[in-house]
């Protein structure tokens, strides 16, 4: 029975969890170079009923441990087998100065778990080794080299086991070498382990750390990876194998707040794969914070490790929260006829600007059964704990640069971590533990469908516009069908596109007669057997009755009797008229003649008035009459005419003596 005293560290809130944690291992060695009771950076693999978590044990401060542990449960956590590598270091009968950086493995096809790790010739890299257990990962042999380069750091491993998959019975180790300014190297074991292949660069012989590969069902290996600053994250695959290592691509740049306290703890990414083969890729990020000021944990997901999706923000808390949230660790299931379920375990501060004294550090958990569209509730699942009471090293206090989760059995996630409480004198407790977490139930595939603004308001003849959403959830993607009803004759729906996955345009167009009120019509969405719709108002103004305006320039002339001058008139259309006019002139002298240029008339015509020799002299104000020839709108304009000269007599003419 482990000590009942580790479970002080315990948050009274992480009663919210499906169950506390249980200690699975401690830190058994007493070497007087490295820290005690100090165990730190799980990782874990499962396979139906069976998880097998790794771990470093009694850390030392500039790097590796005396040893890695391991612990197994055989019956999907409900009880634990742990115990430590042999033959790695000289404190378990090894050759090593210490061993790091713990991954696990099953190759279903050889019926055998695979512990890699990272020995270490003083505080440099000397290699990477494989441990097997060919019993259920109860007991374990001495290790096999992989490769024994020296500079070797953050190695990794996965098997391919889909039976179907022309690789079946492959599995993969990736490591940087920090010596060769952090290359990316890979090798391929066919044989359950025993013997690894050559070291083999990518293409571009990439740099960078902390890869994670994972296998698709069609065997395609994608390993997800930080670039050698921790500025970017990228991939890059292999679809034959492990024959050939392709180019890297990049999923986006890092922004990463520095996690206070100095606590040790980079933007690794934590990667996982579904039964359809989508990929998803975890990592802290701040950028969705204001000035940087807390992580999130952000992902991205690709179908085939070379095109990625937008990165979106684990909803574990507000945007305005202090929470910091750091250091994740995901696993996938489900996915081929069913959405994907994530289990998501990760380190958190609920005040993210605190000092190493301050600094509460806790363990948090949250689940998706719908491929990351929702998430539960967070759970607070272990702490506080003051940083104090970690293993330093000489990049700060550690719990880990990784964390782990992974299902068992029918889908069950459970999550290994680091824990510690208060030391006893120079003795640290730090220690392993596992927890079982839960994931909502998964939901059908569904959509709901939401319109934006619910209300708009549009003159008669006019058109105004709504933004219809389609919202999927239980893993949904299919499309939807966009259609309205309930709009009055005279208004008319066009959606654009008419059929969508996300969004579409709903233009309403009405007619200058339809009448002025409000009408309730709905929006109703189609797929397959599915069926959602949502109500919108339409509130419809009165159309201004179409009219117009005469105008005569200029507004006065003056002439000689016998001749003749010219105004411009000019019909101005308001609300759409668009009637011809017709023109007429009163008010003129006798003597005076009118004519148009053009008459019923539309914009504008020339009026041309001619006078004759009886034309009487004098100014005459005289009206213009416009009257619409289909609605008999009828409006008027005045001008003067002024005329000079005697009657019957040219200015010019001599008079006889």
């Amino acid at each position: 029975m482990l000590a009942s005293a580790w479970l002080l560290a315990l948050d009274p809130a992480a009663a919210r969890a499906t169950t506390n944690p249980a200690q699975i291992s401690t830190d058994p060695f007493t070497n007087t170079s490295s820290q005690h009771q100090a165990q730190v950076e799980p990782d874990t693999f499962a396979y139906g009923s069976t998880i097998v978590s790794a771990f470093q044990s009694g850390r030392f401060f500039d790097g590796g441990s005396s040893d890695i542990g391991w612990a197994t449960s055989t019956d999907g956590g409900g009880s634990w087998t742990n115990g430590f590598l042999p033959g790695t270091t000289v404190y378990a009968s090894g050759s090593f100065d210490r061993v790091s950086d713990p991954a696990v493995a099953y190759d279903a096809a050889h019926g055998v778990w695979l512990i890699a790790s990272l020995p270490m010739s003083s505080t440099n890299g000397a290699g990477v080794m494989v441990n097997r257990s060919t019993d259920g990962a109860l007991t374990w042999s001495n290790p096999f080299m992989v490769t024994t380069q020296s500079g070797t750091d953050k190695n990794w491993i996965v098997c391919d086991n889909t039976a179907t998959s022309p690789f079946y019975g492959h599995c993969y180790v990736q490591w940087d070498n920090n010596s060769q300014g952090n290359v990316i190297y890979m090798s391929t074991s066919t044989n359950g382990g025993t013997s690894w292949g050559a070291a083999t660069a990518t293409s571009q012989r990439i740099a960078g750390i902390g890869g994670q590969p994972v296998v698709q069902p069609n065997g395609t290996v994608v390993v997800p990876l930080d670039n050698a600053y921790e500025t970017s994250v990228g991939a890059f695959t292999s679809t034959d194998g492990g024959a050939h290592w392709g180019n890297v691509t990049t999923i986006t740049s890092i922004s990463s707040h520095t996690v206070a306290g100095g606590l040790r703890g980079g933007p690794l990414p934590s990667a996982g794969v579904d039964a359809a083969g989508k990929v998803y890729v975890v990592w802290q990020d701040c950028r969705f914070r204001s000035g940087c000021a807390a992580n999130d944990i952000v992902m991205s997901t690709s179908t085939n490790g070379v095109q990625w999706s937008a990165v979106t923000r684990v909803p574990i808390n507000t945007l305005s929260s202090s929470e910091d949230d750091f250091i994740p660790g995901i696993d996938v299931t489900g996915g081929a006829g069913s959405p994907a379920r994530l289990a998501l375990t990760y380190y958190f501060y609920p005040t993210a600007s605190c000092s190493s004294s301050t600094c509460q550090l806790k363990v948090g958990f949250t689940a998706s059964s719908d491929g990351g569209q929702t998430w539960s509730s967070p759970n607070v699942v272990a702490g506080p704990m003051t940083l104090s009471w970690l293993a330093n090293t000489s990049q700060g206090t550690m719990v880990g640069d990784y964390i782990s989760t992974s299902f068992v059995g029918t889908g069950t996630p459970i999550g290994v971590f680091a824990l510690a409480s208060a030391p006893a004198g120079s003795t640290l407790h730090e220690a392993m533990f596992a927890f079982t977490g839960s994931v909502p139930p998964t939901q059908s595939p569904d959509f709901s469908l939401s319109v934006a603004p619910s209300s708009q308001t549009v003159t008669a003849g006019n058109q105004t516009s709504y933004s219809v959403t389609v919202s999927p959830s239980g893993g949904f993607n299919g499309s939807v069908d966009l259609s309205a009803t309930g709009l009055p004759a005279g208004a008319t729906a066009t959606f654009v596109p008419s059929t969508t996955t996300s969004t579409s345009t709903l233009t309403v167009s009405t007619a200058p007669s339809l009448p002025a009120t409000s009408y309730t019509f709905t929006i109703a969405g189609h797929s397959g057997a599915l069926s959602h719709s949502t109500s919108a108002t339409l509130v419809v103004q009165a159309a201004a009755t179409p009219d117009y305006s005469l105008s005569i320039s200029p507004s006065s002339r003056t002439i000689k009797r016998g001749q003749r001058t010219t105004y411009s008139v000019t019909i101005s259309g308001t609300n759409g008229f668009a009637e011809p006019v017709g023109l007429s002139v009163t008010g003129l002298p006798t003597g005076t003649t009118v004519s148009w240029s053009q008459n019923p008339a539309t914009g504008s015509s020339t009026l041309t008035v001619k006078t004759s020799s009886s034309t009487p002299m004098g100014p005459f104000t005289f009206t213009v009459s416009g009257d619409s020839t289909q609605t008999h709108v009828v409006h008027t304009v005045t001008a003067v005419f002024s005329v000079t000269g005697k009657p019957g007599n040219s200015e010019w003419t001599r008079s006889s003596r």
